[in-house]
């Protein structure tokens, strides 16, 4: 085998290894998720509408504080943080067939889930 096809292999090991760390690493970003992590904003929680699926509020606001199941929906906890920097509690409630029912202020504990 002469340099030439030596340096050859070399460089196409290489490209290999680069090509195959680029691949892990755009499958891993894939999985990541950019919905928020913390308080929602008022214009956040804003944008959680009746009829939204529970898999669109997850995109939008991020994983709830705490999930209830209640006969016969759930209800997702989370904070908004309000102009003033408080937090206060805000609660998303969806219906059986995952979609929501209402929002508003307070937690799950505060709220009766509806069918």
């Amino acid at each position: 085998m002469s340099i030439e096809q030596i340096g050859a292999r070399l460089e196409n090991s290489r490209l290999v290894r680069l090509f195959v760390v680029g691949l892990a690493t755009s499958t891993v970003s894939a999985g990541c998720t950019t919905a928020p992590t913390g308080p929602l904003t008022s214009a956040t929680a804003a944008d959680i509408k009746v009829g939204t699926t529970r898999e669109q509020v997850l995109s939008t606001a991020g994983q709830p504080l705490a999930e209830t199941t209640q006969s016969p929906g759930r209800c997702l906890d989370y904070q908004t943080k309000g102009a003033d920097e408080a937090l206060q509690p805000f609660h998303v409630v969806l219906t059986p067939n995952e979609r929501v029912y209402e929002t508003g202020d307070g937690n799950c504990a505060s709220v009766a889930v509806h069918g």
